[in-house]
């Protein structure tokens, strides 16, 4: 009788072992599912929150045929704009420039991969800018007086082909994607071997990305077209973004996008 006590009790001790490693077996695959290591970076939401109507897999275009709708919906970006976004580092930023460089190549990609800094002019922080408006790029240190100039597009990505744009995209990693995604503009730009303004797709691979449009009716830009400014920079008003007026300490950058940016020139690129 002790004997098979003995024995039922170490078959139950195993049994509950085995269903310990089960459990924990099944919480490392869910975690996998829907925790960090799904985009590699501190996303999490729970199966209450991402309830989100799935997007057709078996409808999906091509990737080489993909319009910036549907590359939405490819990198996930609903979820990925679900939590607030960080500013990037130097790092960000260069990574995503060497990818740019290795798409359309280094000479053509005006060798951004290989500078250090930014566009700007005047010492700026990007930071928070509020839940409504996310990242915005804000005045330190010191006044910036009327016509200055502020940023520059020294550090812009342009694209002259769609399937470039998308290759940049699937190149870099996918939370930067959706930012690009939400970033990029159809910009008309001086081509000066030809003599006439070239439509391109661009992109600012620099904290220009995070300065904001006006939003409100009576709110006005305080960044833009300085011409007289203008006329002492390369690349005049389609390169170079001027203060409007004078902007304080602690004073957000605006500009107007539809100062440059062309709302139907997707259609031009197929995207």
């Amino acid at each position: 009788m002790v004997v098979l006590l003995t024995c039922s009790c170490r078959k139950r001790r195993r049994a509950g072992v085995l269903l310990l490693l089960f459990a924990v077996l099944f919480s490392l695959l869910c975690w996998n599912v829907h925790g960090e290591d799904r985009y590699g970076d501190d996303y999490y939401v729970s199966e209450e929150e991402d309830e989100e109507e799935p997007y057709d897999d078996e409808e999906d275009p091509e990737y080489d045929d993909m319009i910036v709708g549907d590359m939405w919906h490819y990198f996930d970006c609903s979820f990925i704009f679900s939590r607030p976004r960080p500013v990037h580092s130097e790092t960000d930023w260069k990574s995503m420039r060497h990818a740019y460089a290795a798409v359309v190549g280094l000479e053509r990609s005006n060798r951004i991969a290989d500078k250090d800094g930014d566009g700007f002019a005047v010492p700026v922080q990007a930071r928070s800018a509020g839940d409504e408006k996310g990242r915005g790029v804000f005045v330190t240190t010191a006044p910036v007086p009327k016509g200055q100039l502020v940023w520059s597009t020294s550090m812009t990505a342009r694209f002259e082909k769609g399937s470039e744009y998308r290759a940049f995209l699937a190149k870099i990693r996918q939370d930067f994607a959706c930012d690009v995604l939400q970033w990029a503009y159809v910009q008309s730009i001086s081509d000066q071997s030809a003599e006439v303004d070239k439509p391109l797709v661009s992109v600012d691979l620099d904290a220009g990305s995070f300065i904001n449009t006006v939003t409100e009716e009576d709110e006005e830009p305080n960044l833009g077209c300085h011409e007289q400014a203008a006329l002492e920079h390369k690349g005049g008003c389609q390169q170079n973004y001027f203060a409007l007026k004078d902007i304080q300490v602690g004073e957000e950058l605006l500009l107007d996008y539809g100062d440059f940016a062309i709302r139907e020139g997707w259609e031009w690129f197929g995207l």
